[in-house]
């Protein structure tokens, strides 16, 4: 699976700042549905923060991964974020640095569990996460993402 296949031009995001981690997640997912022109942005990112809500993605090592099944979109889409200043987890553990935006249809259980296998190979594999925390541009961050 090509995940960088699935990240709209737009949904790239170095650097960015937030007060608080819900506001990360809130922010990024408004990007994201306005890169991959989801009518019901709004919607889209209630369904996000409500999947939060519900269990908290923060997966350690300084990343958080939002992800939502939903049927405000069509296709899996995929937002990158690096944060510039580091965000308190709510469980205590490593502040947020890296935030990783995931939505998929309703009807497709099977791809979101495909993408979350995809993204914790590639947060194992070496310099990937630390790639991506030194990347200053969307391209330098796509370019983190394998070609195969």
């Amino acid at each position: 699976m090509f995940l960088r296949d699935h990240i709209p031009p737009g949904a790239l995001l170095p650097g960015v700042s937030y007060p608080t981690l819900e506001d990360a997640v809130a922010g990024v997912t408004h990007t994201l549905a306005a890169a991959a022109a989801v009518d019901d942005a709004e919607g889209l990112v209630h369904d996000v923060l409500a999947r939060e809500a519900e269990s908290d993605t923060v997966v350690g090592r300084g990343v958080a991964v939002p992800h939502v099944r939903t049927t405000r979109v069509a296709a899996l889409h995929l937002a990158v974020a690096t944060l510039d200043e580091p965000l308190p987890a709510a469980d205590g553990g490593d502040p947020v640095d890296l935030l990783f935006v995931i939505v998929v249809p309703e009807r497709e259980p099977r791809l979101m569990l495909r993408v979350l296998a995809r993204l914790g190979r590639l947060f194992k594999e070496p310099g990937f996460l630390s790639g991506l925390r030194r990347a200053r541009t969307p391209g330098g961050l796509l370019e983190v993402f394998p070609r195969d």
